[in-house]
C-alpha cells in the first residue's frame, strides 16, 4: 500500500493490489484530513470510476499525466465550508459497478478497520 499526504494533511491510499472476485486492480481512496480520529464518525463516500486519474497526489498513474484533480477540489471546498468531509474510492479503469459495491464493504474494514 503507498500512501502520500497532501499539504492539507488529507491522504490518498492506493492499495496497488485490490483483491477481489475479478483480476487485482489499484484502488485509490482519498481520506480527509482526521479521518479516523474518532472511530465513531461515518463519512459518506463517493465512488468514481478510473480511479487511476482521479487523484492529482498519484498523477504518475494518470492517462496522459492528466488528473481530475479530486483530491485538491475536496481539500479546497473543505477549507472554503462549502462541503463536509468525505471519503472518495476510485478503482482502477474497471466500470463493474455491482461487484465494486459489495468488495468495497468488504475490504474496507479488513484495510482501514
Amino acid at each position: 500500500m503507498t500512501v502520500l499526504t497532501t499539504s492539507t494533511a488529507s491522504k490518498v491510499v492506493k492499495i496497488d493490489t485490490f483483491k477481489g472476485s475479478r483480476p487485482d486492480r489499484p484502488l485509490y481512496i482519498y481520506l480527509p484530513a482526521g479521518y479516523g480520529d474518532d472511530p465513531s464518525l461515518a463519512y459518506p463516500v463517493i465512488y468514481m470510476q478510473d480511479g487511476q486519474n482521479c487523484f492529482d497526489t498519484f498523477i504518475h498513474d494518470s492517462f496522459a499525466h492528466s488528473t481530475w484533480q479530486a483530491d485538491r477540489t475536496a481539500d479546497l471546498l473543505i477549507a472554503k465550508g462549502v462541503s463536509h468531509e468525505r471519503d472518495i474510492w476510485g478503482q482502477d479503469v474497471a466500470h463493474d459497478w455491482d461487484w465494486w459495491r459489495q468488495q468495497v464493504v468488504h475490504h474496507l474494514g479488513k484495510t482501514f478497520g
